[in-house]
């Protein structure tokens, strides 16, 4: 359970495919003990490593795109939190429901200029900024570890969108 400045409490599970696409989940909750669901957001994209940073050691610079971002209201309260949120041009054509998918975002809506995750102050920003560690177990000689670090999240929301990663979030 990570502890984001706000407070927002998350935790985030990613895959990355040898296609360089990626799929995300990023579940939001309301307690810091991550027990309480609130929300979660489905993010699908493509992620491409550009060159080895400058700025911070060790850490590649990357170039992401998203196809579509899908929200996943997990309660009545959740879905009464996350409406206000939303802008008027994004309503859902259905009331927010618990177990319900909505999208938020998808790549044909760019030309539009429709983006539904603003409200949420939602980017990946962090994968602009990456850096895959390999090492070996101590409890198995023959195994090994890696984890995975990605860049970090503005401490304000409202900049989170525009941010360059200059360190790191706990590695996954």
């Amino acid at each position: 359970c990570e502890v984001r400045p706000g407070p927002e409490f998350v935790t985030r599970s990613y895959r990355f495919y040898p296609d360089h696409t990626f799929r995300a989940l990023q579940f939001y909750y309301e307690d810091r003990h991550c027990s309480e669901p609130s929300y979660s957001l489905l993010i699908e994209g493509s992620v491409r490593p550009l060159q080895a940073s400058w700025l911070v050691r060790g850490g590649t610079v990357c170039e992401h795109r998203l196809s579509r971002v899908r929200l996943l209201c997990h309660g009545p309260a959740a879905a009464a939190l996350v409406r206000p949120l939303l802008r008027t041009g994004c309503d859902p054509r259905r009331p927010l429901r618990p177990g319900l998918t909505y999208e938020l975002w998808d790549e044909r809506w760019a030309a539009a200029g429709r983006d539904c995750t603003r409200g949420l102050d939602f980017g990946m920003q962090e994968l602009r900024l990456m850096r895959l560690e390999r090492r070996r177990r101590h409890d198995d000689p023959g195994g090994r570890a890696e984890e995975l670090f990605l860049g970090d999240v503005h401490t304000e929301r409202a900049q989170r969108r525009l941010h360059q990663p200059a360190g790191y979030q706990t590695p996954l």
